[in-house]
């Protein structure tokens, strides 16, 4: 399990520096990269546990502060796809009375 959560952190990581590329990707990029560097270090955690009795405590942490940000990222996903839909479903109407204006 530990090398599966240092492989998606560092895939995260690679995906949210990919996404910073644009400015408005910044917004999601970053968190993505925290998130990412978080599951590292709780992967990383996971694989000192026989060593360090301590490691257990920092590598729930580490996988709460992920899913966290995980959950806040879909959250605002979730607001911004439903305005999208409200604006495209509010335009389609402008239209529809824009060309039935005409008609007449």
């Amino acid at each position: 399990m530990a090398s599966d959560m240092r492989f998606v952190g560092t895939f995260s990581v690679v995906y949210g520096a990919v996404v910073c590329l644009s400015i408005i990707g910044a917004l999601v990029g970053i968190p993505l990269i925290i998130a990412g560097l978080r599951l590292r270090e709780s992967g990383e955690a996971y694989a000192g546990v026989p060593r360090d009795p301590s490691a257990l405590s920092r590598a729930y942490s580490g996988q709460a502060s992920y899913f966290k940000i995980l959950k806040v990222l879909m959250i605002i996903a979730l607001v911004l796809i439903a305005c999208e839909f409200i604006f495209i479903f509010f335009m389609g109407g402008l239209a529809f009375l824009h060309r039935s204006s005409f008609a007449s």
